[in-house]
């Protein structure tokens, strides 16, 4: 395989790495107007090809990875085998992992980008861990390797989670490939129990991410030896210092969290990946970070680099892109499309207007409310964004029909308008066709 080589549908542009268990491709593919979408093919390697063990573990991958739709987790497109080769599409993300941002200079990055990466990582596995089927069953996914390379920070300034090559969903797995003792991932980013063979559970990922967090704040290996046998006593039994002691401009709310991460016994860590992301919350707010913030340290590190030369990535609900249909099957999934749109359009509106008929009760009873307040009943309130933030969120889950709803988004307006005009032209288009 070659740049410029065809890869079925797939035009190969640009060799992107290789591991040992498959090789990745920059790849484009063609619409029927001409149009071109850029991403990334894994394949297999032709020798692990005939390895059945491998090859099930790479259909479960796709089979997972198909079921995840989450904004801070890489989209697999399809899962196809051609001429033997098995291979994954999926998202094109541009932007660095976390491992070369961490690598392009001497300091580490500013706390904040850690704070604010381990509170979108903690969202993602958090859905990722109470993923269920189709029937409702939970799927039990956990992911076994959360690394600083499989975390990227996108130019645009988001956060995405790669590569669940590795992951382990009871649900699908045979019981053979399952059975304790078949570990994956790299040993410095292990959790304790992963390492002694015990039954995972989904907190082994978010041990994980307190040693992600570790390396990003301090800008080197928290469990790390000169062998792999040296490596897992490290993990083990080592000594685990609060990041602050490193870098000083750790600020001691994102110590105690890191710390909590990186306890050896997971009945002391958080518990899911949503607690993880709402002990980050209040730190992220007091420090200010946001997307911008992100863009602008990517530009920061890597100045040479230019996200504006950079393809759009592909999108799973392209309505041409990934389509191999007849034409007269592209028309009637077309029509469908659009109908479910218009549907979905003005199911969303018309639940707009009852809930703003609720919040308007529930403003009114809110001001009765606090015409009763005593004067000395504010005396303790928050005076920093810290303290206001956990009392905010409280607030605000205590509450939640009492927020006052915004005005429709002007893009679901435009659907709306879009959607109708669309299935007139098209309509029009089929009558006069068939005739």
């Amino acid at each position: 395989m070659h740049a410029g080589a065809m890869f079925g549908k797939y035009e190969l542009t640009g060799r992107l790495g290789e591991g040992g268990m498959a090789e990745v491709w920059k790849a484009k593919i063609s619409g029927p107007d001409g149009s071109e979408r850029s991403l990334v093919l894994k394949r297999v390697l032709p020798h692990l090809a005939r390895d059945q063990e491998f090859v099930s573990m790479f259909v479960r991958e796709g089979q997972l990875c198909s079921m995840l739709t989450h904004e801070s987790i890489v989209e697999v497109f399809e899962l196809g085998v051609l001429d033997g080769q098995y291979y994954l599409a999926m998202e094109y993300v541009p932007g660095k992992d976390l491992q070369a941002v961490i690598r392009a200079r001497k300091e580490p990055p500013p706390p904040g980008l850690a704070a604010y990466l381990g509170r979108e990582l903690g969202r993602a596995l958090g859905y990722a861990h109470a993923a269920v089927d189709a029937t409702g069953v939970p799927l039990r996914i956990v992911h076994r390797d959360v690394t600083p390379s499989n975390v990227m920070l996108c130019f645009d300034g988001g956060v995405k989670l790669v590569d669940f090559g590795v992951a382990k969903a009871f649900a699908l797995a045979s019981p053979r490939v399952t059975a304790v003792g078949a570990m994956r991932g790299k040993l410095g980013y292990m959790s304790p129990e992963q390492l002694r063979n015990t039954d995972l559970d989904h907190r082994t990922d978010l041990f994980s991410i307190g040693i992600t967090l570790h390396e990003a704040l301090t800008g080197r290996r928290l469990f790390q030896g000169d062998n792999d046998v040296e490596t897992m006593e490290a993990v083990l039994n080592g000594p685990i210092y609060e990041p602050s002691r490193i870098n000083p401009a750790v600020p001691a709310a994102l110590d105690a969290v890191v710390m909590r991460a990186l306890h050896r016994d997971r009945e002391r860590r958080f518990q899911t990946g949503d607690e993880l992301a709402d002990a980050l919350e209040p730190i992220v707010w007091d420090l200010g970070w946001d997307r911008s913030q992100v863009v602008a340290q990517l530009a920061t590190r890597f100045p040479e680099a230019d996200p504006a030369a950079e393809p759009a990535p592909a999108r799973r609900r392209s309505l041409y892109a990934m389509s191999t249909l007849p034409d007269d099957d592209v028309a009637e999934s077309l029509e469908t499309r659009l109908t479910a749109a218009f549907a979905q359009a003005e199911e969303e509106m018309g639940a707009w207007t009852a809930n703003a008929e609720d919040a308007t009760v529930a403003e009114t009873a809110t001001v009765k409310d606090l015409e009763t307040v005593k004067p000395d009943e504010h005396a303790s309130r928050p005076t920093t964004a810290r303290e206001a933030a956990p009392m905010e969120t409280a607030r605000v889950q205590a509450w939640p029909d009492k927020r006052k709803p915004q005005a429709p988004p002007r893009t679901l307006m435009v659907l709306a308008a879009i959607a109708i005009a669309a299935l007139f032209a098209l309509a029009g288009f089929i009558y006069f066709h068939r005739r």
